[in-house]
């Protein structure tokens, strides 16, 4: 039978060295009361015997782990990927690293399992439940919600986008091309973020006295049949805003297959700026790096101050992005 092979501990590099187990702890930390000499021959040694430090162990010694935890639903969606890679980006600089965790809510169960894995905060791209909100707030753990905000999150510290703006910016880029029958496909009318796209969206048109076709995807509902049945049932619509520039390629496809590359389509999230696409769209974008730095500022400020506060809101600008 194999051999499993020991992880090398501070205990070993003590045997083999001579030094204390004390020591070698301070040696491997770089401290300024071991002299050079000794600090070398420990790392020698170290290196010789592949020890690799423990982290974790360190960690619940001093109390401080600088892991952050990323709580998301969905893996596949491009626009958490890039806010989750400026992140990281960020993370590294101040020598922090996270895990992830995949859910459809932030309830007592998830936070549970988080804190279990001595993490020091959460940024979360999904609204907490009432079970949630009440174990953060009563344990005072940090905690930041990323790009969405709910009736319940009042107090709640969050990091949102100006949607209703987006909207209106959808709707005026449709205006100047002499749109006149528009229509919104959003996600589910539970959504708020999602309602309110619409609602900017809808707003502007009314002021130019035309009422714009808004339809929220059921549960059992995609966009490609959307997309048909509303052409079906409303073949002047000469133009679509998205929900989402995802949703907005799935919409283009089926407009291909109908051979309607007429009607103008506008995206959301401008995914293609930090992704190579096969078309470019018009969408609506914001500073996805700012987006990551002023969640991690607000999370750090809760990390740093122990104290309970009030819940802070930014809200990120957008801005329309023509695809020439």
């Amino acid at each position: 039978m194999k051999e499993t092979t020991k992880r090398v501990t501070l205990v070993d590099i003590s045997k083999k060295t001579g030094y204390s187990v004390n020591c070698v702890s301070r040696a491997l930390m770089d401290a300024s009361d071991i002299s050079a000499s000794t600090k070398a021959k420990i790392k020698e040694v170290a290196d010789e015997l592949g020890y690799v430090q423990n982290l974790a162990a360190a960690s619940l010694k001093n109390g401080n782990s600088k892991i952050i935890g990323i709580l998301y639903d969905n893996l596949l969606n491009p626009f958490y990927n890039t806010i989750v890679y400026y992140i990281d980006q960020t993370l590294k600089r101040m020598d922090y690293s996270f895990i992830t965790y995949q859910a459809e809510k932030l309830d007592e169960k998830i936070y549970k399992d988080i804190v279990s894995r001595n993490a020091e905060g959460i940024l979360s791209f999904l609204t907490p439940d009432d079970s949630g909100i009440k174990h953060l707030k009563k344990f005072n753990f940090p905690f930041v919600v990323i790009g969405r905000h709910e009736a319940n999150m009042d107090g709640v510290t969050h990091v949102s986008l100006d949607n209703k703006k987006g909207g209106s910016l959808a709707a005026y880029a449709l205006l100047e091309r002499k749109c006149k029958n528009p229509a919104y496909f959003g996600e589910g009318k539970g959504l708020e973020i999602s309602r309110e796209r619409g609602e900017g969206f809808a707003k502007i048109f009314e002021e130019h006295n035309i009422s714009p076709k808004i339809i929220f995807r059921g549960e059992d509902e995609d966009f490609s049949g959307i997309t048909k049945n509303t052409l079906k049932e409303n073949p002047k619509i000469d133009s679509i805003f998205c929900f989402s520039d995802l949703i907005a390629y799935e919409v283009l496809r089926e407009l291909e297959k109908l051979n309607r590359q007429d009607i103008i389509v506008i995206g959301f999230d401008e995914i293609q700026k930090e992704m190579p696409m096969p078309i470019k769209i018009m969408t609506i974008g914001t500073d996805k790096s700012k987006f990551a730095k002023d969640a991690i500022s607000l999370l750090f400020e809760q990390i740093q101050n122990k104290e309970t506060k009030k819940g802070k809101k930014v809200v990120e600008d957008v801005y329309f992005v023509n695809k020439k």
